[in-house]
């Protein structure tokens, strides 16, 4: 594949941008273009590993895994990688195709749809407030993917050990390293 710093975006003037979007062939069921962003930092970094491919295990890349260029950009969430980029616009604000910022957002587990109304206006009326997913911060990198190996699942586990012994694996996503275990 293609740097996306090194070779797409060359020596372009990137003052005062912050975003490049990623405009892909598909649509949604409205007929509108799907685009994936990212942060143009992430783009530019030479450590960031974006890359547009063109081939898989070196093969030209087959249709249903993106030809004829597909963004890989490790680390981030998969609505950010799209598949058949037609065009690449390099701006200060995400592109209003960018249906990932609209949806993909964060929110702590404890909240609910009815805490969330809560929260964004303590006065709504249960039945006539609406949630306001806007008020999310984006997904851009992937969230902690983790998994107990021990015990196995539906373990039993006797209730005469003060302790038990957990065992795992955890992956943080863009390069960061875990920091605690809750």
């Amino acid at each position: 594949g293609m740097d996306v710093d090194g070779i797409v975006l060359g020596h372009k003037s990137l003052n005062g941008m912050k975003i490049v979007n990623f405009i892909a062939e598909d649509t949604d069921e409205t007929g509108t273009p799907y685009a994936g962003v990212i942060p143009i930092e992430k783009a530019i970094d030479p450590w960031g590993d974006a890359i547009l491919a063109y081939e898989m295990n070196g093969e030209t890349l087959p249709r249903d895994h993106g030809f004829p260029v597909r963004l890989l950009a490790p680390g981030t969430a998969g609505c950010r990688n799209p598949k058949w980029v037609r065009q690449i616009i390099v701006s200060a604000e995400a592109s209003e195709l960018d249906s990932g910022s609209r949806l993909d957002r964060h929110f702590a587990p404890d909240i609910s749809f009815d805490e969330h109304k809560k929260h964004v206006d303590p006065t709504c009326d249960k039945s006539t407030c609406r949630v306001r997913v806007d008020q999310g911060p984006v997904i851009q990198t992937l969230p902690v993917q983790s998994v107990i190996c021990v015990p196995a699942d539906r373990a039993t586990l006797s209730g005469a050990q003060d302790t038990v012994h957990v065992k795992g694996i955890a992956y943080s996503g863009a390069g960061r390293g875990i920091t605690r275990v809750e």
